[in-house]
């Protein structure tokens, strides 16, 4: 994916996965089409609670990466959660700012 348009940034999450088995040097094709999979299905989810999420691409981006380790089974559920709360609070996630992070 090239970024560039609109479309593409909210969908930069999609990546997520991929870039966080590349970091475990794992190299399984399943595994990253299951994590992207599975990354999808939360934004999804998370779009039909609140209709104002598929702009919250920061916030996308950074779940899907730190839940890829939970559903690669590299990380605990309850400590990715702490993980999560701690970067929500310090990093502004939820500002469509580019200059934000």
């Amino acid at each position: 994916m090239t970024l560039g348009r609109a479309d593409d940034l909210l969908d930069i999450y999609k990546l997520a996965p991929d870039i966080a088995v590349k970091n475990r040097n794992v190299e399984d094709s399943d595994l990253v089409e299951y994590l992207i999979e599975m990354a999808v299905e939360a934004a999804q989810t998370d779009a039909k609670l609140d209709a104002e999420s598929r702009g919250r691409y920061k916030f996308h981006f950074v779940y899907s990466y730190l839940f890829a380790h939970v559903n690669a089974e590299w990380l605990d559920e309850m400590e990715a959660d702490r993980i999560m709360d701690f970067l929500c609070d310090n990093l502004n996630l939820f500002n469509n700012d580019t200059t934000a992070i």
